[in-house]
């Protein structure tokens, strides 16, 4: 009677019906505790948003599948502890945990039949730590889906090399394995619904990179439709949040402050990982429109968080503390979690500009150099160009001249002014006075007595 139950539930949650899988679950298990009923039951809350209670019963049922002697059951809960782990909450040591035991466990009964998945995930784990390490592991489960003709795992690895790659700085060709990969799950290909999750995630992760708003705009409309008709919080939560990210690239700032808003609202309590990631986009977007103190209030609280360090920085640079802005950067580069080279240019963009305000040029011009080669190797769309930054760092008749945007800021759309429109040299916005502060003699900064004035709409001060 229970395995009919836990069948008829089995069947509701393959529909996308998680609300009545949840109910069906919950009715089987209390006639009798199974490790199906339990993942089932797990699945279900994961589909629903709830990834603390998720996790709890993927626990129960790996300690069900191992009672019962079902080392298969026990693996896929293992697997699954692994990515919510470090998907939804950013827990990668216990990602890793799980991971180690997923594979002891398949050991004792089937080592080669998860084995491109263990390759994946070991791929997906190193990620964010060693880019080449990353791209062998995730090679060698591609080339394993295609020989055993696993649909999921295809798409999946297909979407985590395009990841690589565009970190790496090769974004064009890491956007063209990221078409394909959103080609083939909007086409069905996979068996399994949470693959289509992960791909779209990825999709917007790497058009995020590229600041390619035409391309998420365009892949994101299936995206959004599969969120509707499967109700997925998790895609729902990402996806707002690196779009708002994408829309800030783009100077679309009302439609990213309404996107990110809503991703921080979705993410507030249950989505550690997207609630830092969308704030600290927000704060940003604060940044860029003259909001200090906004900026900082939405930090408030996340400060030790890496995604929120460089929204910091650039805060601390504004409120006249580029010491400490210097200090929050240095911290973000030696962060093993740094790989990719898209990442250290922003990093370094930001740090010229605060060895600059600390009256430190010859810092200044190591790190323009370190920023160029860095750069020179994340020559892709997306990463780091001489127009759109300090086109020259030179000592010249006392003078330090800047073409580009803000200290701490990225490059504004077009018709933002971009200079002091008293000296029509490169200025900053300081403090909340909206007054501008020039760079001039030998590292020497003063204050432009004409001031800023924000632009309409924006805030913008250029």
């Amino acid at each position: 009677m229970v395995v009919s139950e836990v069948k008829d539930a089995s069947s509701l949650l393959q529909a996308g019906r998680w609300s009545d899988a949840r109910s069906a679950y919950e009715d089987a298990l209390s006639k009798e505790i199974t490790g199906e009923a339990l993942f089932g039951l797990a699945e279900a809350l994961w589909w629903l948003g709830d990834f603390r209670a998720s996790i709890s019963y993927y626990q129960r049922s790996y300690a069900a599948f191992r009672e019962q002697g079902d080392a298969i059951g026990a693996v896929r809960a293992c697997i699954s502890l692994c990515f919510t782990y470090k998907s939804c909450l950013g827990n990668e040591a216990a990602a890793s945990g799980w991971l180690a035991k997923a594979e002891t466990e398949a050991k004792t009964v089937a080592p080669d039949l998860f084995q491109g998945w263990f390759w994946g995930l070991h791929g997906y784990m190193t990620i964010d730590h060693d880019l080449d390490q990353a791209a062998q592991f995730i090679n060698r489960a591609l080339s394993h889906a295609r020989s055993t003709a696993d649909r999921d795992l295809e798409l999946v690895t297909l979407a985590d090399l395009g990841l690589v790659l565009a970190r790496s700085g090769k974004i064009d060709e890491g956007l063209q394995l990221v078409d394909e990969a959103m080609a083939g799950v909007s086409a069905g290909e996979n068996r399994q619904l949470n693959t289509v999750v992960f791909v779209c995630c990825v999709m917007l992760v790497v058009c995020e990179l590229a600041s390619d708003l035409g391309r998420a705009k365009q892949w994101s409309s299936f995206a959004e439709q599969f969120g509707k008709t499967y109700s997925c919080p998790f895609l729902s939560a990402e996806c707002r949040a690196l779009y708002g990210s994408i829309l800030v690239a783009g100077g679309r700032w009302a439609e990213a402050e309404q996107q990110l808003r809503s991703a921080i609202e979705i993410t507030r309590d249950s989505f550690t990982t997207f609630f830092v990631l969308a704030t600290g986009y927000l704060a940003d977007l604060k940044l860029r429109q003259g909001f200090i103190e906004e900026a900082e209030q939405l930090l408030s609280g996340i400060e030790r968080d890496m995604p929120a360090m460089l929204p910091l920085a650039a805060v601390k640079l504004a409120r006249g503390q580029p010491r400490v802005a210097v200090a929050l950067i240095e911290r973000v580069l030696r962060n093993e979690s740094l790989a990719d080279k898209v990442a250290s240019v922003r990093a370094l963009e930001l740090l010229v500009d605060a060895f600059l305000a600390s009256d430190d040029p010859r810092a200044a011009s190591e790190t323009l150099s370190r920023l160029q080669a860095t750069a020179g190797r994340a020559c892709g769309r997306g990463a780091w160009r001489p127009a759109g930054r300090p086109r020259q760092l030179r000592e010249g008749d006392g003078l330090l001249l800047f073409s580009g945007p803000a200290p701490g800021e990225r490059p504004r759309p077009p018709r933002h002014r971009r200079a002091c429109r008293g000296c029509q040299r490169g200025a900053r916005q300081v403090g909340s006075s909206g007054r501008a502060q020039c760079l001039r003699g030998a590292g020497r900064q003063r204050r432009c007595g004409r001031g800023l004035r924000p632009a309409a709409d924006t805030g913008c001060a250029y």
